[in-house]
């Protein structure tokens, strides 16, 4: 909702729509839904419910302008990485696990539920968006994240343990 409720006081100020990338769960209908329609968005706002595949994500971020993770509860975060290897501007709330596994490489919102902070946060990052350096921000989270690193990590571990 915090969202909704930022893209809401911007919406005459950019031209672009919001898309979610969630169920329609309960949350979705009676939450979401309503505010949509009291604030007559249902021409601006679009859900994508189902399960896409791998291709169809990456064409997903591709297309974005801008990659919002608003999330209170991640375990560790891994789809506005998703977005940042796909070029995109990201922008997080800034908990403690998004910063963590983000690497401080994106951009950052707070508190959690201010709506006004996230929308001057999202104007702010749709203006420098020519600017930014995206390519050296993917690049940076292709190499943390590859495979190849996260299993010299783990044999790392495995032999530190293993000394012991």
């Amino acid at each position: 909702i915090t969202l909704l409720r930022a893209f809401n006081a911007i919406k005459e100020r950019i031209p672009h729509n919001l898309v979610f990338k969630a169920s329609a769960n309960d949350y979705w209908n009676n939450t979401i839904m309503p505010y949509i329609r009291e604030n007559g968005l249902q021409s601006r706002v679009i859900l994508i419910d189902g399960n896409l595949n791998r291709n169809q994500m990456d064409r997903l971020y591709s297309e974005a302008d801008l990659f919002v993770s608003p999330s209170e509860m991640e375990g560790f975060g891994m789809t506005p990485i998703e977005a940042a290897m796909s070029r995109v501007p990201v922008i997080c709330n800034a908990l403690d696990t998004l910063v963590e596994s983000t690497r401080g490489l994106v951009e950052y919102y707070s508190p959690s539920r201010d709506y006004e902070a996230l929308s001057c946060k999202i104007l702010e990052v749709l203006a420098k968006r020519g600017s930014m350096d995206l390519e050296s921000i993917a690049s940076r989270f292709r190499k943390h994240y590859s495979t190849a690193t996260q299993a010299g990590r783990f044999i790392e571990l495995f032999q530190a343990v293993s000394k012991h």
